[in-house]
């Protein structure tokens, strides 16, 4: 329990999840990110690792660039494949030359529906921050 005129501190890895904790705990998380019993599942985070996959072909590779473990990685993707109930990514076990990994159709389907998402969800909060600063 959080006592109110103490300070606290959260430590951890980078990418577990500090951030989301402390906007949660202050009801302060993204209209962007999605929860489903109590958990993130879908997130500007989740985006951009589904979003390295597609480019990288790896888990792996995308997992680097976000400077997140391999481990963390499949654990986000794993997440997000419970919460959403598809699978999201598939991985191709390589021999001499390494495998690779791919989003699935739902993966692809998922990151298109959340880009248009973002999208509009900009859109409107422009237009509602230009009518209440700027008219």
């Amino acid at each position: 329990a959080f006592e109110k005129g103490k300070i606290h501190s959260l430590v951890g890895e980078s990418g577990c999840g500090k951030t989301m904790t402390a906007m949660s705990v202050m009801r302060l998380l993204p209209k962007t990110a999605f929860i489903k019993n109590g958990e993130i599942f879908f997130g500007p985070g989740v985006e951009a690792l589904l979003m390295g996959i597609d480019s990288e072909k790896s888990v792996k590779m995308a997992a680097e660039k976000l400077n997140l473990s391999y481990s963390k990685a499949w654990t986000i993707i794993r997440n997000a494949e419970k919460g959403s109930g598809e699978c999201l990514v598939e991985r191709v076990h390589g021999g001499t030359g390494g495998g690779n990994s791919a989003l699935t159709a739902k993966g692809r389907e998922l990151l298109e529906r959340y880009s248009k998402f973002k999208e509009e969800a900009n859109a409107l909060l422009e237009d509602c921050f230009r009518r209440n600063f700027y008219e």
